[in-house]
């Protein structure tokens, strides 16, 4: 724990600190009271003292979360235009990405297609949590790439989406291979912070730091 004359020597963040902070967003996952973001553990220094407002810093593996997560929304009804403000009542296919991996701290746009420029590229094997985006019927076209429709693997070709078919969060073997996965999970360690409820109009990682310091 560190003393209030250590804080007072960690007023001035390290350029590379700000700078990787202030693009740190905080997530809140519609229709909880969650606040979140997920930080290099390196830096976990800089929010010691979250723990004396009851938020919390928790170490946690990430991908058996996001699955955790993922499958408790099975059976949830999908709507191929639902929009954020309807989690968790209904998804669609990306706000049903973006709900999930909110929940620990990674923000994702709001459309699949931008989904699909974030993270590093899957190539083999795909990895516990990576998102699979296909064409589908009705694409959003980019110059490079046409996107319909994303989903969550969870294990062994089997994802978790949203089913037109179905009408609903449901669980299965992918039947065409996907146009593009990534990989959005860090791949170096991370944790969790939980901010408090009371901790509000927090934007960044850098304002709950400056917070902190502050206090």
């Amino acid at each position: 724990m560190l003393t209030h004359n250590h804080w007072r020597e960690m007023r001035r963040l390290p350029t590379h600190v700000r700078e990787t902070l202030g693009a740190i967003r905080i997530c809140r996952p519609h229709g909880t009271t969650l606040a979140r973001a997920l930080i290099p553990t390196d830096l976990i220094v800089y929010f010691e003292q979250l723990k004396t407002y009851n938020g919390t810093i928790r170490l946690l593996n990430i991908r058996e979360e996001v699955v955790w997560i993922a499958e408790r929304q099975l059976s949830i009804p999908y709507f191929n235009r639902a929009d954020p403000e309807h989690a968790p009542e209904a998804f669609s296919c990306s706000t049903l990405t973006k709900w999930v991996f909110a929940h620990v701290g990674i923000d994702l746009p709001r459309y699949a297609i931008d989904q699909s420029y974030i993270g590093i590229p899957v190539i083999g094997v795909l990895p516990v949590g990576a998102l699979v985006f296909f064409e589908n019927r009705f694409p959003i076209h980019d110059p490079n790439r046409s996107i319909g429709h994303v989903g969550i693997h969870v294990c062994r070709g089997i994802i978790v989406h949203g089913s037109t078919h179905a009408r609903k969060i449901i669980q299965e073997a992918m039947d065409a291979p996907p146009s593009i996965c990534m990989d959005v999970i860090p791949r170096d360690p991370h944790a969790l912070l939980e901010l408090p409820v009371g901790m509000k109009g927090m934007e960044t990682a850098l304002d709950v730091a400056r917070s902190l310091q502050r206090s």
